[in-house]
């Protein structure tokens, strides 16, 4: 990874999903963290040292409670205030509007599925730039 480069975490409990996801960013020269479940991904947001680019697939988030994981990122200055916050959707017209107000209030991009990968990395390059300065590196683990 290059210095000064976001890490990323991709919440996503399939794991074919999650790999691609994986190498897709890593190849492109990030570090990679994991989440299987919200809770895992709310625990390392807690505790993690700095700020995070959070890539979230609508497949994760048909399958489990994401107006529910959304609600907990805004209720939380820390985790508002210190990472970005991403999704894939294919079909971003039919997310609810409970979960739209969550992701509008935390300026999270998304991208339609399926997705190109030069405008997934872009994207996500795009979001680990909004990150505080001085608030990326290479101390997270994964």
């Amino acid at each position: 990874m290059r210095q000064g480069m976001a890490p990323v975490l991709v919440v996503e409990y399939d794991d074919g999903v999650r790999n691609v996801l994986h190498d897709i960013l890593t190849d492109a020269g990030y570090k990679v963290i994991e989440a299987r479940t919200d809770g895992a991904a709310l625990d390392f947001l807690a505790v993690c040292p700095e700020g995070v680019v959070v890539l979230c697939s609508n497949k994760y988030l048909e399958h489990h409670r994401s107006t529910a994981f959304f609600a907990q990122v805004v209720a939380n200055e820390h985790f508002t205030s210190r990472h970005q916050y991403l999704m894939l959707s294919s079909s971003p017209s039919a997310i609810p509007p409970e979960l739209q107000t969550h992701l509008a209030q935390l300026n999270a991009a998304i991208l339609p599925k399926p997705f190109d990968v030069d405008n997934l990395v872009t994207t996500v390059r795009q979001a680990a730039a909004r990150l505080a300065p001085g608030d990326t590196g290479t101390s997270a683990t994964g």
